[in-house]
């Protein structure tokens, strides 16, 4: 009577997550391109980054910036972060935060080493 209790007692554990895979160092040339675009937002006193994947924007200039800016800070955040790594993970938690430190935007970016194109000037 005791083992079908015992059997049900891990029932509720969740899953192992798997560790997410590695991608090796991204390419010198695009961590160049991807630290230029943090420099000159940070430069702007507009952001500060801290080089793994959080960031604290004026909130005002977040806004102003639209879907698609606030999409390329997000992934040039990810891949500064993957940049300042060792070995790059295959995603990268991104947080930022208004002045105030309300949450702005907590996403899971991709690292794609081939979306270099989007620092492009």
């Amino acid at each position: 009577m005791l083992a079908p209790v015992l059997a049900l007692a891990g029932c509720d554990q969740p899953p192992e997550q798997p560790a997410a895979p590695l991608l090796g160092a991204l390419p010198a040339e695009l961590c160049g391109k991807v630290k230029a675009s943090v420099a000159r937002l940070v430069k702007t006193a507009v952001m500060e980054s801290d080089g793994a994947g959080g960031a604290t924007i004026e909130e005002a200039a977040w806004i102003a910036m639209g879907r698609a800016g606030q999409d390329r800070i997000a992934q040039a955040l990810a891949l500064e972060a993957a940049c300042n790594a060792n070995t790059a993970p295959a995603t990268q938690e991104v947080t930022i935060r208004n002045e105030g430190g309300r949450t702005l935007l907590n996403r899971i970016v991709e690292i794609a080493p081939d979306q270099g194109e989007i620092f492009e000037e």
